[in-house]
């Protein structure tokens, strides 16, 4: 039970450590490096809408939009980011964006178990 806002404050970067482990690293991890190094240039690129252009995109990665289009569709196709507009995208998959940016994160599964002090 929670008693208080603490318990709160306490346990949700836990509950957001484990849904990263479960749901997000998944994901990424069955994404090629060309994949990954996109969607990394998708987060770079996104905008205060949280849109990122592609051609933005394309220019962060060093190529051409055409070039990156193969990337772009996998990902639209999988339903990892979806079209707002025509060359226009956005993360479909909640805290996405943030996780590819900062990276894998190192601690160990009993680690983060123990600070669940269950």
């Amino acid at each position: 039970l929670w008693h208080n806002g603490g318990d709160v404050k306490a346990s949700a970067p836990l509950a957001l450590v484990a849904y990263e482990r479960r749901a997000l690293a998944p994901i990424v991890d069955a994404l090629t490096k060309g994949e990954t190094d996109y969607l990394c240039a998708m987060a770079d690129s996104v905008d205060e809408a949280h849109v990122a252009r592609s051609s933005g995109i394309a220019e962060r990665l060093g190529k051409t939009a055409k070039q990156t289009s193969r990337i772009r569709d996998k990902m639209l196709r999988e339903g990892i980011v979806i079209s707002v507009r025509h060359g226009e995208l956005m993360f479909n998959i909640p805290y996405l964006r943030e996780y590819v940016k900062k990276g894998r994160d190192t601690q160990s599964n009993a680690a983060l178990v123990q600070q669940w002090r269950l």
